[in-house]
């Protein structure tokens, strides 16, 4: 998860991150374009308040999710690095042809070999993660908000009592004069 805001440096999943990714995100241009796709991805994600997916010069797939706390997106979940269909030679030696445009030549038989390593999930899965990674973030958002209210030194402790009378009595159906009898 990244804070809202344009991203000054690439996204790096660590450990969950793919090895072609890894591998070529450490030359300074490589890095940049994978920056820029990672927050346009994250814009139009905190523009739309619905999750993004975006493909990065590689052909990988990338998705984001916005994180939503009081009308507001304060971060985005991002996901994906996977390829949608099995990588080919010919999509190899077009992307060889763009790394090479980037300064990348060195080491290319271990960015291949990362490159057809790489996870590939079919497009019905990739889209359940969208909306896997849409209700994680959603319920995220919600909680958030929900502390955010819960945790307001200046409110009156009249507001206070009431609030924790409803989260004491959430699993039943409290009226209003309820709660006002119980502050």
């Amino acid at each position: 998860m990244v804070p809202d805001g344009t991203p000054t440096v690439r996204l790096s999943l660590g450990e969950h991150e793919n090895a072609f990714c890894a591998l070529v995100a450490r030359h300074r241009a490589v890095g940049e374009a994978c920056r820029k796709v990672e927050a346009e991805i994250q814009r139009k994600a905190g523009e739309s308040l619905t999750p993004q997916t975006s493909c990065c010069l590689a052909g990988l797939h990338l998705l984001a999710a916005p994180v939503v706390v009081g009308g507001h997106h304060v971060a985005t979940w991002i996901g994906g690095q996977v390829f949608q269909k099995r990588p080919t030679k010919a999509g190899f030696r077009s992307v060889a042809k763009q790394l090479a445009r980037m300064g990348v030549t060195e080491g290319l038989s271990q960015i291949e070999a990362a490159f057809f390593s790489g996870h590939i999930v079919a497009e019905e899965q990739f889209q359940a993660s969208v909306q896997l990674l849409r209700l994680f973030a959603q319920h995220l958002g919600q909680n958030a908000e929900h502390l955010r209210l819960l945790s307001r030194p200046d409110e009156p402790q009249c507001v206070a009592f009431a609030k924790e009378f409803i989260q004491a009595h959430f699993t039943e159906r409290v009226s209003l004069e309820q709660v006002a009898a119980a502050v």
